[in-house]
């Protein structure tokens, strides 16, 4: 029933699906922007009242700063662990598969899904002295942005050790064992990532229920409102979204006068950009392939050699990219990916640790893909 002096709420369009009128009463009667600690307050009580996930480090504010606010984000993950956003089947994890009790652990994606709305950044150093076989070590760095416009950061460590007779290697079958160890060195990130996530503060927990990933996120962030109204600040804005251009084009900061700027003088000849041309000729050629991120390379060449060493027969890998750089391994099955990939003519990022005179193979992956080990994100 509607309140006193109020009109009725019209129900929702029947053509919506049950996931697009959950986001639409997510967000409903919350401001843009909250800028005040009564509006925040509210949206918080009305989103508990809707059973929301709610992702946030502030349970309650006496204030905020001025020139900024909170926003709200609201996200979904997926549910199935097919999708990449969650993963099952780890002993920690609880429930009878496909029930609503099931337990599922947000993976890799759906943790950076939640971080990147609740204003979340980070960055990794690795540790541990690179000289131990199937050993990893990194610490993260999260940094987020607090109420009274600081920057705010918290730190995770992880350690990944696969060596042989280490306790996390207690289960394992022989297949995952190999795989831990191939993608050791972006598992070990990952984990840190994660656990500096956690750290932030804002609620995101280890597993849930299938019925609660059912519910949408809410994640809260603080972002820099400035006056645009005022012209000093309007002008600083301005100045500092032009940061990133004067490097692009150094032209910019020669000295050249404000308002409008000239036509650069003609040339007769033409003015090289990069590896193109700002010729008119009428015949072109193709444009070289762009890696799909920046490192990716193709596989080259390979190359076997096998020898004997006091009895001890070996094989050994030399594996070129498409660079020149040559690096060598005695896995069979990094000489099978790069093979695999050098068939398929694909971009891959080459993961290496060096050794003396030697750059060793530590894995070969699809460029842009990530490990599909169960359980990258266990923390």
């Amino acid at each position: 029933m509607a309140a006193a002096g109020t009109a009725p709420v019209q129900a929702e369009p029947r053509t919506m699906s049950n996931e697009q009128q959950g986001l639409e009463r997510a967000s409903s009667r919350t401001p843009a922007v909250i800028t005040t600690p009564e509006e925040y307050r509210g949206a918080l009580l009305r989103w508990h009242e809707q059973h929301y996930n709610v992702l946030t480090p502030f349970s309650n504010v006496g204030g905020i700063a001025p020139h900024f606010g909170i926003i709200a984000s609201v996200v979904k993950l997926k549910a199935d662990p097919a999708d990449g956003e969650v993963y099952a089947g780890l002993p920690f994890l609880k429930g009878q598969k496909g029930t609503p009790t099931e337990e599922l652990a947000p993976a890799k994606i759906g943790l950076r899904k939640l971080a990147e709305c609740g204003g979340i950044s980070t960055s990794t150093t690795r540790t541990d002295p690179r000289t131990i076989p199937h050993y990893w070590e990194f610490k993260a760095v999260a940094s987020y942005r607090g109420l009274d416009g600081s920057l705010i950061t918290r730190e995770a460590t992880f350690e990944w050790d696969l060596r042989d007779g280490s306790d996390r290697l207690k289960g394992w079958t022989a297949n995952q064992i190999t795989e831990g160890r191939k993608n050791g060195l972006r598992n070990c990130e990952a984990r840190a990532i994660n656990a500096a996530i956690r750290e932030c503060g804002c609620g995101i927990k280890q597993k849930y229920t299938r019925a609660e990933l059912e519910r949408p996120f809410v994640v809260v962030r603080v972002a820099f409102q400035p006056d645009m109204a005022d012209p000093d600040i309007k002008r600083m804005v301005t100045q500092q979204a032009l940061t990133g251009v004067s490097a692009m084009y150094p032209s910019a900061s020669r000295g050249l006068p404000a308002g409008d700027v000239d036509d650069p003088p003609a040339s007769s000849e033409p003015v090289r950009v990069g590896s193109g041309s700002t010729s008119s000729a009428t015949t072109s050629t193709p444009a070289q392939e762009k890696p799909p991120v920046e490192g990716a390379v193709k596989i080259a060449k390979i190359e076997t050699k096998s020898g004997d060493t006091k009895g001890r027969k070996w094989t050994k890998y030399l594996i070129v990219d498409s660079n020149g750089a040559e690096y060598s391994t005695f896995d069979k099955q990094h000489y099978d990916d790069a093979e695999r990939f050098k068939a398929q003519d694909a971009w891959v990022e080459i993961v290496t640790e060096t050794s003396g005179n030697y750059v060793n193979v530590v894995e070969i992956i699809k460029a842009g893909s990530e490990p599909a080990l169960p359980g990258l994100d266990e923390v």
